[in-house]
């Protein structure tokens, strides 16, 4: 290869390498900053710092203007966030947590350690950013939860449909009874953002399981009588079609902690035992 070929060849991986930056909008204005001693004010120093910043929202604001903007990320971590004015399609909140029931009657044991969910919080969502610190988001997602009980006593659907929590027959061995649902779900939250990796989110999350499918909303129970092994399994089960459940969220980067409150009952209240739930898990790409 003569040289004139390595010549052309070497300015144009440059060029390449150096589109990205050429890219970039350049801010007219020029950073001036006189140094503070060790011995300058606090006042001075936070003066300094107050300059800088209104330098780099300068930058930014050139770079991304206001008014209104749509763009789509897996994850609301984009820096377009910290506008105002903006709105952004996202996915995320991938979470799974363990269920605590309360006011439950007392041969329903489904402790906290027994009973799990997992939960797809945003599988397709919209974020309006109000500023930089402040957003509402509206989305769509799943919820699966498993009410899981390894005591003595079993959910047992009646004939006419009611769902019954009875004792084992006698001699057997519990393995475990539990009810399973899969909801629909479309969260409103309201969120805030702390800086650049600190998130918090509260909201009302609107739950439906509307004869989506008759798998959506099962019971199935195990155990052993006789050296026999027993799997009952009832489908299409009655549980509340609709529901509403409190969510907050505290997230750092991309892994965050969230929490649950279930108001209603899980069954409908004219065929199963009444109970709240409350549950807490980690969530991963959350707010």
């Amino acid at each position: 290869m003569n040289f004139e070929l390595k010549s052309v060849l070497a300015c144009a991986v440059l060029a390449i390498a150096l589109l990205p930056a050429a890219a970039q909008p350049k801010y007219s204005g020029t950073l001036s900053v006189e140094r503070k001693t060790e011995g300058d004010s606090l006042d001075a120093r936070r003066e300094e710092k107050q300059y800088v910043d209104a330098y780099h929202e300068a930058v930014d604001h050139e770079r991304h203007p206001g008014g209104f903007d749509f763009s789509i990320s897996f994850w609301l971590k984009d820096e377009k966030r910290r506008r105002g004015g903006t709105m952004e399609c996202f996915s995320g909140g991938l979470g799974i947590g363990f269920i605590h029931t309360m006011n439950a009657p007392d041969n329903v044991s489904t402790a906290m350690g027994r009973s799990l969910e997992i939960n797809w919080a945003d599988a397709i969502g919209l974020a309006y950013n109000i500023n930089p610190k402040n957003a509402f988001s509206l989305g769509m997602g799943f919820l699966w939860r498993n009410y899981r009980m390894t005591g003595r006593y079993r959910f047992l659907e009646a004939a006419d449909g009611t769902i019954n929590v009875a004792p084992y027959p006698a001699g057997a061995n519990p393995k475990f009874s539990r009810l399973h649902t899969m909801q629909v779900t479309l969260p409103l939250r309201y969120i805030h953002h702390f800086n650049k990796k600190v998130d918090c989110s509260i909201g009302a999350e609107f739950a439906f399981n509307g004869g989506i499918n008759k798998h959506t909303r099962t019971l199935k129970t195990r155990y052993t009588l006789d050296g026999e092994r027993y799997k009952d399994m009832q489908r299409d089960v009655h549980i509340n079609s609709a529901n509403v459940n409190l969510v907050a969220n505290l997230s750092w980067d991309w892994i965050g902690i969230y929490a649950r409150y279930t108001p209603t009952s899980a069954f409908d209240t004219d065929y199963g035992p009444k109970f709240q739930s409350l549950s807490v898990g980690v969530m991963l790409f959350g707010f």
